[in-house]
């Protein structure tokens, strides 16, 4: 007793331990996800699994046309034959090809919308990185236009008054329209080897959803001399706000002013790993869950996990063109053992018609 008891052991303790290591990411996985820290290489690496989902859609179509081809050859083979034996081969494999296109199709229709709404959310959330961690994640203004005015200064005192003053510096944006990315090639290649592990994957790099970040603006203000004064107004080029030693309308050399002379707007997410499990698991951000009347701006985590996940579990295992190899096995399916059995013995009202059609 105590023997079975020490097997059993030993079977369940390997068995926990090959689970266990299922459960792991594959090397080339860690290796993609470690390379993956910067947008640049982030979105070489969204990009490879796009193409890499999509490479199953393919796999979907080109299987079902290759033995759609074979089971023209077959036919033609079958009424070309003048061996008996042969013909009724010709004639069983055509059928049985004809069997796996129809299973193909099915496969295909009930596989190919979760792997398309899999590159649809992909592609989704790779755009969506693009700007926040890119086009509009930092932008430094200088040269901002100023516009002097009196006695409208009461931030720091209530009322008004002749020698309050103030000072509005105006500017726009603008966003990065292209990722500097010529210093990452190396880090760019190995994140997009994701693609190889795609099939197995346990963890995904993102810039979250959930730690997108608003713009935070950070404005540096000088400023020089006491703005009191009746000669208060924009410098030269409305570069700052001065007052002129003469009237507001006299250039002059500036005393006492005050200028924004730069502004940086930041905005963006934080790289975060995912694990694939955890992630369906539990529930999804507060901030992203829709009302009547809302739509959805970005998409969340969770939805890009579990479309990935149902992707991977519909990942094609359709039938490919018919080989040596392959007809050992589909000589002993049931399908093969009925037509086999039919066209040897095809029974009398087969042999009824034949004997018919000779006359």
């Amino acid at each position: 007793m105590a023997k079975q008891f020490d097997q059993l052991y030993a079977a369940l303790l390997l068995f926990l331990t090959v689970k266990g290591a299922a459960d792991q990411p594959t090397p080339e996985e860690t290796a993609a996800n470690a390379a993956a820290d910067t947008i640049c290489s982030i979105d070489a690496y969204y990009e490879a699994i796009s193409g890499e989902l999509e490479s199953w859609l393919t796999q979907l179509a080109s299987a079902t046309e290759a033995l759609t081809a074979q089971q023209q050859l077959l036919a033609l083979a079958a009424v070309k034959s003048t061996d008996a034996a042969k013909k009724r081969a010709y004639m069983a494999l055509r059928q049985i090809v004809g069997t796996k296109i129809k299973e193909n199709v099915a496969a295909n229709a009930r596989l190919a919308p979760a792997i398309v709404k899999a590159v649809e959310i992909t592609n989704m959330r790779r755009a969506e990185q693009a700007v926040s961690a890119g086009a509009l994640a930092k932008t430094v203004i200088t040269g901002a236009q100023h516009a002097a005015a009196e006695a409208q200064a009461t931030l720091l005192m209530q009322g008004g008054g002749a020698s309050r003053r103030i000072c509005t510096a105006s500017t726009t944006a603008i966003p990065s329209y292209k990722l500097s990315c010529s210093k990452e090639t190396e880090k760019i290649a190995a994140a997009a080897k994701i693609s190889k592990a795609l099939h197995s994957l346990k963890q995904i790099v993102t810039f979250s959803a959930s730690t997108l970040a608003t713009q935070t603006t950070a404005v540096v203000v000088e400023t020089v001399g006491d703005t009191s004064g009746q000669s208060w107004a924009a410098g030269s080029g409305n570069k700052h706000c001065d007052k002129h030693t003469g009237s507001a309308t006299t250039a002059a050399a500036t005393t006492t002013g005050l200028g924004v002379a730069s502004l940086t707007i930041t905005t963006g997410a934080t790289r975060k790993t995912l694990n694939i499990e955890e992630t369906r698991s539990v529930p999804d951000d507060d901030n992203l869950k829709t009302n009547d009347g809302e739509r959805q701006a970005i998409t969340s985590d969770k939805e890009l996990v579990n479309a990935l996940y149902a992707a991977i579990k519909a990942k094609p295992a359709t039938t490919k063109k018919l080989t040596s190899e392959s007809l050992t096995e589909l000589a002993a399916t049931p399908i093969a053992i009925s037509i086999y059995n039919y066209l040897t013995n095809p029974g009398p009202n087969y042999q009824q018609k034949r004997q018919q059609r000779r006359k």
